[in-house]
């Protein structure tokens, strides 16, 4: 932690110096840059991966509202007639006049610096206490419990829909008034409700039927490429890391309900499962992936089986949202759709639709069994494929708390969860904007898009949207959505005025190897490409990656070196004439990924060749993926392609 303390400090020093060439009058900068380093001398870095992105926070605040409210750690004002925070005073006041209102024309540069300083160490991976963990845990719990029961009974063997299912209803939770239904707002609600069932209907309409033995039948056809199915690559909860995943430990009764284990667990009729252990219904596993000091990621592994199975209909959905007009508003493959919405949204004026983007709080968390039953009532196949594949059962893996039984549809690391939040949340979406059907939806194509969690559409609905999210006991966080000012987020792009105001977010900045060499030199040419020239050279240098053996390259180009507006450069690296291929090479470095697999004697590797589908040109081998390791080597590469910008692998 020492030594990562002197190199932040390194990088700190470097983006001060790239603030003060953008603004050489302002003399406050040398005093802010004293001040940040007597605090991180003091109290270390995870004083500014926890405490300084609350200057982040009020800075959107105060964009949205037009007001700056100054709260939380680091936001000492001024004086009481300059009422800016103290650290970087001189680029607020650029934004904000000394009352702390916004200016009529904000500096954007400012904007973006704030904006750096603030996340500039933000992502930077380090484990999180276990005092940290323990209340992410509790909150996860305290959402479970506030969901309502389902209707029909998901954690069942036998899934009984055909009784009650027609009769399901988004009114139904209209009977237990609570504070979700704000008062006199009741008949606005219903009506809502109204809405979400008839698109509910009409979306579920529009998936069709899914049928896996129909899906799956084409795998092993070479001109059908798409037809291929393979194993998630996060870890299960009935298998140590590295063990066979086609090597099934067990399939249970709800599964074999709809994915029957001779059709999709074992290649024909070659059942190897020992029949003592189909019944076995092994619950997920809760686990904490490292995200930030502040707080961990938890999501839950999957059982084998369960994973193998949501592979099959996540692949589904998502060839379902290509081939119907789901594709007006979804593309879950493709983030890029929502970055050029948001820019845009962000420039448009006052006379145009105004776009809003609209961020959910946990939202796979809040999402109930009770939610999904109604969104697929109309189509019953799809619900029982999902309920055979879902893990009814939680075993929390951090802490010591008992199994439970889920209320929530599925946690992240759920391989359906991200589709299917994706169709519901535009459901919801598009019942606020008063579509009734997916038909009548035309209208809005290109005024909306959802990506997960993240929405984007237009003002005309976001008032009826906090209306129904909090009855449906989903949370819009109010500090990532954005409806007044003129900054939009969404996707990983931050724009304010039609102004990409983005930071970088480095995730480390020791140099461990080979895969913490590519993330530091990815780091420092994404700062290159912002305008942090220092900065980006600070990082580079600090790490002490070995950059004179990378050639300079553009900064679009594709090719692993130091990105340069001015074009590429080789003239640092040797150079040679290769007479057998006839061509001019140079010798540079080159980060190759290299997977191996190890093989398992068992009837399992013929599964696995008729799942995954290679090519006939394709060197493979049945086995288990091993942990794919970075290397970082000196290699003979085409001149031309460094210099006109095609990867060399």
């Amino acid at each position: 932690m020492k030594s990562l303390d002197i190199d932040a400090q390194a990088v700190l020093l470097g983006c001060l110096k790239d603030f003060q060439a953008a603004y050489p009058k302002l003399s406050s900068l040398n005093r802010d840059g004293e001040r940040l380093l007597s605090l991180m001398k003091n109290r270390g870095l995870s004083c500014f991966m926890i405490d300084l992105p609350n200057l982040d926070t009020i800075l959107l605040n105060g964009l949205e509202t037009g007001r700056l409210c100054a709260m939380g750690p680091l936001s000492t004002v001024v004086s009481k007639r300059v009422k800016v925070p103290r650290l970087f005073s001189g680029l607020w006041l650029r934004i904000f006049d000394r009352e702390g209102d916004l200016r009529c024309t904000p500096d954007i540069t400012a904007i973006a610096f704030i904006r750096q300083i603030s996340c500039l160490f933000k992502n930077v991976q380090q484990e999180c206490s276990l005092y940290r963990k323990s209340i992410a845990v509790k909150e996860y719990y305290d959402v479970e419990e506030s969901l309502r029961h389902s209707t029909l009974l998901w954690a069942d063997d036998e899934f009984d829909h055909f009784g009650s299912l027609h009769s399901v209803h988004f009114r139904d939770g209209l009977d237990c008034a609570d504070d979700s239904v704000p008062s006199g707002r009741l008949s606005t609600i219903e009506l809502l409700c109204d809405r979400l069932q008839r698109i509910c209907d009409s979306v579920s309409g529009e998936l069709g039927l899914y049928d896996p033995y129909v899906f799956t039948k084409d795998v092993g056809r070479v001109d059908e490429p798409r037809r291929f199915l393979s194993h998630g690559r996060g870890s299960v909860s009935d298998a140590p890391r590295g063990a066979n995943k086609y090597a099934f430990p067990s399939w249970s009764d709800r599964l074999q309900r709809v994915y029957p284990y001779d059709a999709f667990g074992c290649y024909r009729f070659d059942n190897t499962l020992e029949f003592d252990r189909w019944k076995n219904t092994v619950p997920s596993k809760l686990i904490a992936v490292p995200k930030t000091l502040a707080k961990p990621r938890l999501i839950a592994s999957e059982p084998t089986a369960n994973q193998w199975c949501q592979q099959i209909m996540m692949r589904w959905l998502i060839q379902r949202m290509k081939e119907t007009r789901l594709s007006w508003f979804l593309n879950i493959n493709n983030q890029e759709l929502s970055r050029s919405m948001v820019k845009q949204a962000s420039s448009w004026s006052v006379q145009q639709t105004n776009i809003v983007t609209v961020d959910l709080s946990s939202a796979s968390d809040r999402l109930s069994c009770w939610a999904i039953e109604r969104f697929l009532r109309r189509n019953p196949p799809m619900l029982d494929a999902l309920t055979a594949s879902r893990s009814p059962i939680l075993h929390d893996g951090i802490t010591s708390r008992d199994e439970i039984l889920l209320k929530k549809f599925a946690s992240q690391g759920t391989a359906t969860t991200f589709p299917i939040q994706s169709i519901f949340f535009l459901c919801c979406v598009l019942a606020s904007l008063g579509c009734n059907s997916l038909r009548h939806a035309k209208k809005w194509r290109g005024l909306v898009r959802v990506y997960g969690d993240d929405i984007i559409m237009p003002y005309d609905g976001y008032e009826n949207l906090k209306l129904l999210l909090p009855y449906l006991q989903l949370k819009i966080n109010e500090g990532k959505s954005f409806v007044n000012g003129k900054f939009r987020e969404s996707c990983g792009m931050d724009c304010y005025d039609g102004h990409n105001v983005t930071p970088v977010k480095p995730k480390t900045l020791s140099y461990r190897g080979p895969k913490s060499e590519q993330a530091i030199l990815d780091s420092a040419n994404n700062l290159f490409k912002a305008g942090y020239w220092h900065c980006a050279e600070a990082l580079v240098q600090t790490t002490g990656i070995p950059v004179k053996r990378y050639p300079v390259v553009g900064p679009d180009s594709g090719v692993t070196g130091l990105a340069s507006f001015c074009g590429a450069k080789v003239s640092h690296l040797k150079e040679r004439w290769n007479s057998n291929l006839h061509r001019q090479e140079v010798r540079c470095r080159v980060t190759v990924n290299k997977a191996t697999r190890r093989s398992h004697n068992d009837t399992s590797g013929i599964f696995q060749f008729f799942a995954e589908n290679p090519s006939p040109l394709q060197s493979w081998k049945s086995g288990v993926d091993q942990e794919a390791r970075l290397l970082t080597k000196p290699q003979w590469v085409d001149l031309n392609d460094v210099l006109v910008g095609r990867p060399c692998f």
